[in-house]
């Protein structure tokens, strides 16, 4: 494999690490909104969050940092260097003004606050997550048209992740739904419940 391309392999692997954890916080902090169990009230999704959302301003750091080895400029010195004929000039344009972007944006200054602490408010959670599902977008967006331009290909994002964790919550409200039934049928005296009414309470989940 040529140097660009383990540069561009490098970049992608940062960048899928980067897509899953903003779909996991996505989920955690907007569609998890329950109210026994939630990134606010349960502190365990609290905490993950958390790690998740550090996480992500690490790999920021990689792909932004000018001392990094997979930031997008130095990609595409290493292809220009590579002779690889490519409109090198609109994408040198494109990075340094996402470049400018990320360096008045927050996700460089509490690089090290998330690094040493853990201790997030709501607010902290939702406005960094915002700011790093932007640079997500636009970084992933600028990542595959740099791979066009170079004639590489993307590897698109897995969900496989995302539906496993989705699946945690989705089996854990079936069993709080099964265990509503059982207590709502001790507290009738009844001694059976019907297969077809589960399976209704559980479809409906």
């Amino acid at each position: 494999m040529s140097q660009v391309g383990r540069r561009i392999d490098g970049i992608n692997g940062i960048l899928q690490t980067i897509n899953i954890n903003t779909s996991l916080l996505n989920f955690l902090s907007f569609q998890v909104d329950r109210q026994n169990i939630s990134v606010i009230n349960n502190s365990g999704l609290h905490w993950i969050s958390g790690l998740l959302l550090g996480n992500n301003i690490l790999e920021f750091h990689k792909i932004f940092d000018k001392n990094e080895k997979h930031t997008f400029k130095r990609l595409i010195n290493i292809a220009k260097n590579s002779k690889i004929q490519f409109d090198y000039k609109t994408l040198e344009k494109e990075i340094d003004a996402l470049q400018i972007e990320y360096d008045k944006s927050n996700l460089k200054t509490i690089r090290d606050k998330y690094i040493a602490h853990q201790d997030l408010t709501e607010d902290e959670v939702k406005s960094d997550f915002i700011t790093s599902f932007k640079f997500t977008q636009s970084s992933t967006k600028l990542f595959k048209k740099i791979c066009t331009e170079l004639n590489y290909e993307y590897k698109e994002d897995n969900d496989e992740v995302l539906n496993s964790f989705k699946d945690i919550f989705t089996i854990t409200e079936q069993i709080n739904g099964i265990q509503f039934l059982v207590d709502l049928a001790q507290k009738n005296k009844v001694d059976c419940i019907p297969i077809n009414k589960i399976k209704r309470f559980i479809s409906s989940k």
